[in-house]
């Protein structure tokens, strides 16, 4: 299942690529190929590197989309429907209290960046 998602997280990348050499580079294009060369090197070793780790680096690489996009296009990015992946997958490796913590950890930090957005803090 992950190099499925690692093949069409690629494609869209590339797509992504050719798009921002009419309108742009945006600094989420550097995390997004980050995000993706690491999880395309778990997918790649996923037999040597134990469940705790894969399931760690897959959340952060969630997270890190989630929360750059969101930094960059604040809540009109395209990642946010990532959102709703995270409670779903956290719920398959995890148990309910644990998925309940790290989906509310996630949801606090969403808050505070559209916080910040309506405040005209960061812009």
């Amino acid at each position: 299942m992950l190099v499925i998602g690692v093949i069409i997280g690629s494609l869209a990348y590339t797509i992504s690529l050719v798009a921002a050499f009419k309108h742009g580079f945006y600094k989420t294009h550097v995390t997004d190929f980050f995000v993706i060369s690491t999880l395309a090197a778990i997918a790649f070793f996923r037999n040597k590197i134990n469940r705790k780790v894969k399931s760690i680096v897959i959340l952060a690489g969630l997270f890190t989309l989630i929360l750059t996009s969101m930094l960059n296009s604040g809540m009109y990015s395209n990642n946010v429907v990532l959102i709703a992946l995270v409670p779903i997958y956290v719920y398959l490796v995890y148990d309910l209290k644990k998925t309940i913590w790290i989906y509310s950890i996630l949801l606090s930090l969403v808050a505070a960046i559209a916080f910040l957005y309506i405040n005209h803090i960061y812009i």
